[in-house]
């Protein structure tokens, strides 16, 4: 029994030789890992840096080799000219036509527009600032609008003649009255 002991010592000590060899490879080879992966996180972290001190770098905008500076001027001075042109038709819109801002948000003036495709382009194209489709629409608009107004107008006079030319004759059913003579008239 004690061969058997000392064997199964020896046995125990075999394994135990062989764990603690295994165990210090392992722990080799974890070390080696723990500083690759060290290694590996500076190595990140210094790319990190290094991209975002590019993408922090601005690079100076690049002139054109033809940049001529008058060019910008003279381009910002068309556009100012632009701005005042259209300012300038839009005061002239207004006051060629006073409240056409509330006459095109009517239903009248809506269903009138809805009627139309000829008209629905020109107020599209109106919108666009084309402001000779704007004023043949708008005066198109008013046109309509006094025709209406005098159809009214002439409806209401044609009413009230009928109103009076159907009303009784005034005074009395006897026939005319004889003359009376003034006093003043007769001296």
């Amino acid at each position: 029994m004690n061969d058997e002991v000392q064997m199964e010592e020896g046995v125990v000590s075999v394994v135990e030789d062989q764990v603690d060899n295994e165990f210090a490879e392992l722990q080799k080879k974890y070390d080696g890992l723990k500083s690759k992966v060290g290694t590996l996180a500076n190595e990140r972290a210094e790319l990190l840096r290094l991209n975002n001190e590019l993408l922090q770098q601005q690079s100076p905008p690049s002139e054109d080799w033809d940049y001529d500076p008058a060019e910008k001027k003279a381009e910002q001075a068309l556009n100012k000219v632009n701005r005042l042109e259209l300012d300038s038709q839009k005061r002239d819109l207004a006051r060629d036509f006073p409240g056409y801002q509330e006459d095109i948000q009517s239903d009248a003036f809506q269903n009138w527009l809805a009627e139309s495709n000829y008209r629905q382009k020109r107020f599209t194209a109106a919108n666009g600032y084309d402001f000779d489709a704007a004023r043949e629409l708008l005066t198109e608009w008013s046109e309509k609008k006094s025709l209406a107004t005098e159809a009214q107008n002439q409806r209401e006079t044609n009413r009230r003649t009928a109103l009076n030319s159907a009303s009784m004759e005034k005074g009395s059913a006897g026939g005319t009255g004889k003359k009376v003579w003034d006093r003043d008239w007769l001296v």
